[in-house]
């Protein structure tokens, strides 16, 4: 059994304990399951949640640009954060942004992060079979 990657680890039937080279884990009870449990086939439905937003949204072509650019990069793992005082429009841009691009981006998921109960309550959701 091949273990392919820097500190892989790879394992049979069996597993005692696990050694990564920075800390030993141990298993008291393991589910080796098979390849094809593991593989992801293709995305057949779009995985969409966005607020409604009923508020015009006027200008702000620089910062639409500034995520546009933020996003390019194919294939990597984007987190951008907006930041700014309560109630200069950063939900809505973001929101804005979002709906204009739901049919290249898969998926879009809408995650309120205000406290940790709604990060974790929507990081759930998203996880739910919709």
């Amino acid at each position: 059994m091949a273990a392919p990657g820097e500190r892989s680890v790879a394992a049979g039937r069996d597993i005692g304990q696990v050694a990564t080279g920075d800390f030993v884990t141990q298993v008291e009870r393991a589910t080796v399951l098979p390849a094809e449990a593991l593989a992801l086939g293709p995305v057949t439905e779009a995985v969409r949640y966005l607020p409604e937003r009923t508020a015009q949204f006027v200008g702000r072509e620089r910062e639409l640009l500034l995520l546009d650019e933020a996003f390019d990069n194919p294939g990597g793992v984007v987190v951008h954060a907006l930041h700014g005082l309560g109630g200069v429009g950063k939900s809505t841009l973001a929101a804005h942004w979002a709906v204009g691009r739901t049919a290249a981006l898969n998926p879009v998921w809408w995650i309120t992060a205000g406290s940790r109960a709604h990060l974790e309550a929507g990081l759930a959701d998203l996880g739910r079979d919709r």
